[in-house]
């Protein structure tokens, strides 16, 4: 059950006020304004910072899982169309996707990304030797829903950089008595 802001922003001076001015369309179904819904509401101001009109539109949908398309288009007083399109997936499970490190190999510093869909508790980075000894962890990883990185200079827990070679690391999120785990591979080249 997110919170879906839309900002709309005209040179004009005049803000939309007229909710037919303003379409939405959740999954090619259109979604509608009615009274004392708190679903769709639409804020008209007069002045943005740059000048100009502003409206914000608040969307409250509630989502199933898996992939949604929310369309916007907004037409200012004079009628000139506006379309805005975005794509999403939505995860109802608590789970790391997209990790990665970048650049891989690497020879001084690497980011490690990774999407979270739901805020953990810690977020843990563990770099381990391919016969398993662990040479580096730390767990102060960001832990925000949505798209998170954390650079590393890549050296081992007593602050030497390490040697050339393939190593392991397992990033680990936690959320309560959740946890999920991805092990993958890095490489330093010097």
């Amino acid at each position: 059950e997110p919170v879906i802001r839309i900002i709309v922003r005209d040179n004009s001076p005049l803000a939309i006020a007229d909710t037919s001015l303003v379409r939405l369309f959740l999954d090619a179904e259109p979604v509608y304004f009615r009274p004392n819904a708190q679903r769709l509401e639409l804020e008209p101001r007069q002045q943005g910072e740059e000048g100009g009109a502003v409206t914000e539109v608040t969307f409250r949908p509630r989502l199933d899982s898996g992939s949604h398309v929310l369309e916007v288009i907004a037409r200012d007083a004079t009628g000139n169309p506006v379309y805005a399109r975005a794509e999403f997936k939505v995860e109802t499970q608590f789970t790391l996707l997209n990790v990665l490190n970048y650049p891989n190999p690497f020879s001084d510093r690497t980011a490690f990304t990774y999407v979270l869909t739901q805020p953990a508790d810690r977020v843990r980075l563990q770099v381990f030797t391919l016969s398993g000894r662990k040479i580096f962890q730390t767990e102060t990883l960001p832990a925000e829903v949505g798209f998170n990185s954390f650079t590393w200079d890549g050296h081992d827990a007593d602050g030497d950089p390490l040697a050339n070679g393939v190593y392991l690391y397992r990033l680990t999120a936690v959320s309560g008595a959740k946890r999920v785990s991805v092990l993958s591979k890095l490489i330093v080249m010097r």
